[in-house]
């Protein structure tokens, strides 16, 4: 591989098209928090898995409110799952200061 034809983090590029895009990473800041795109996309893709599944809910005999519960649930459990398997994955960063564990933001 050359020097010219490694790629910045935020270059998308499409060589035989002659497209060379440079994108960043955030999409938009919130009261000084900000927005990335990956984050987006994870929203949109569990709110478009909750429409078909209320729309599928009916056929299969499944209440709401359950549903509801259950998808809460695993909101939640995703969140500190992917907390705990970062924590472990990157222990270096957190063995000499444990409670920098909990500091999520």
């Amino acid at each position: 591989m050359t020097a010219s034809s490694l790629l910045d983090p935020d270059q998308i590029v499409f060589p035989k098209l002659g497209l060379d895009f440079r994108i960043n990473d955030t999409a938009f800041t919130v009261f000084g928090f900000d927005i990335k795109w990956y984050s987006l996309l994870i929203v949109f893709g569990l709110i478009l898995a909750m429409i078909y599944g209320f729309s599928q809910m009916k056929k299969y005999g499944i209440d709401p409110d359950r549903a509801i519960d259950v998808i809460l649930a695993g909101i939640l459990g995703g969140l500190v799952g992917a907390r705990i398997y970062y924590v472990i994955f990157n222990f270096d960063l957190f063995k000499d200061e444990p409670l920098s564990i909990f500091k999520i933001w």
